[in-house]
C-alpha cells in the first residue's frame, strides 16, 4: 500500500491525523511535517516502510508476516 493512501486511511477511518491538522484546529505545518517524518522513520525501523528514494510515490508499506495481497 502507497504510503500516502495509508496515511488517508489513517485520516479517514480511524482519526488519526499525522499529516494534517485535524478540523477545526490550527497547527504549523513546519510540525505537521515533524510529525509525518517522525512516523515514517519509526515505520522504517520496525521494517514496515520500504523506499528506495524520497519520492512518495515510492514509500511503500509492506506487511509484517508474509500476507500477500
Amino acid at each position: 500500500i502507497p504510503f500516502t493512501e495509508f496515511l488517508d486511511i489513517l485520516r479517514k477511518e480511524y482519526g488519526y491525523c499525522i499529516d494534517v491538522a485535524p478540523q477545526d484546529n490550527e497547527i504549523s505545518s513546519e510540525l505537521l511535517k515533524k510529525n509525518r517524518d517522525f512516523f515514517e522513520q519509526r515505520l522504517r525501523d520496525m521494517g514496515l516502510l520500504t523506499g528506495v528514494n524520497d519520492a512518495e510515490s515510492m514509500k511503500r508499506l509492506k506487511p509484517r508476516y508474509g500476507v500477500t495481497n
